[in-house]
């Protein structure tokens, strides 16, 4: 029997990049609730690109019914798993996400018990920016890859927000433009090592103060996992 190693070689090359290629669509489990199961399943887009988040993380898929194309399924991936002792859910189609944020908190979207992610996207320049949310605490990575940590929303114009963690120092900004990246790298510094944080600031039209403290489980864990995802979603550009 005579061959062409030329070819043999190649084509083993392709097979092999064919298999890593789609590697990244598998999935570790699946559930399907589709009402229509045996039509053609299309994948949903994805922006996270490095995968998996972590090395215990696990990937579950969803098929489901696709409300835009009535004749397929579409496929939803998240990976789930535990970062260090802290449970967390991302999905890979944007980013958001659920991590845990208390001791007896369940992986679903709960603003004041858990640390929820997301992801936001400027067509105009490819840029992109994420943040995890907790309480009236916003916690995010910019586009340049700075820090920023906003209070509240909806600021009375010219009002103040205040941040305090456990018995230190409050620091205070005005809600407009609000915290300096000094002072949200600060901020989050004390996060790494505190228990609660306080926040305060002013909402349109009322005029008085919205206090609200948080508990700090699962920061460290939390803002590690948000790096992870922005680094991840800047590879799609």
């Amino acid at each position: 029997m005579t061959s062409n190693p030329i070819s043999y070689l190649l084509a083993l090359l392709l097979c092999i990049l064919s298999h890593q290629a789609g590697a990244d669509q598998t999935c570790d489990t699946t559930a399907n609730d589709s009402s229509h199961k045996k039509l053609p399943t299309s994948e949903s887009p994805e922006v996270l690109k490095t995968l998996p988040i972590t090395t215990r993380g696990k990937t579950k898929c969803l098929i489901s019914t696709n409300y835009k194309d009535s004749t397929s399924n579409s496929k939803l991936r998240t990976e789930e798993g535990i970062y260090n002792d802290i449970k967390y859910r991302i999905y890979y189609s944007d980013g958001s996400g659920t991590i845990q944020g208390s001791k007896s908190s369940k992986l679903e979207y709960s603003i004041n018990d858990n640390w929820n992610t997301r992801c936001d996207f400027d067509g105009m320049d490819d840029s992109h920016w994420c943040s995890m949310q907790k309480g009236n605490i916003h916690i995010g990575i910019w586009k340049d890859g700075s820090s920023y940590i906003q209070v509240g929303s909806s600021n009375y114009p010219g009002t103040d927000i205040l941040v305090r963690v456990d018995k230190r120092e409050p620091i205070k900004a005005k809600a407009d433009p609000g915290f300096t990246t000094s002072q949200s790298d600060n901020l989050i510094a004390q996060f790494k090592i505190g228990n609660t944080a306080l926040s305060r600031y002013i909402e349109w039209p009322y005029e008085r103060n919205k206090d609200l403290s948080i508990d700090l489980y699962g920061f460290n864990q939390a803002w590690e996992i948000l790096n992870i995802v922005y680094k991840s979603a800047a590879n799609q550009k």
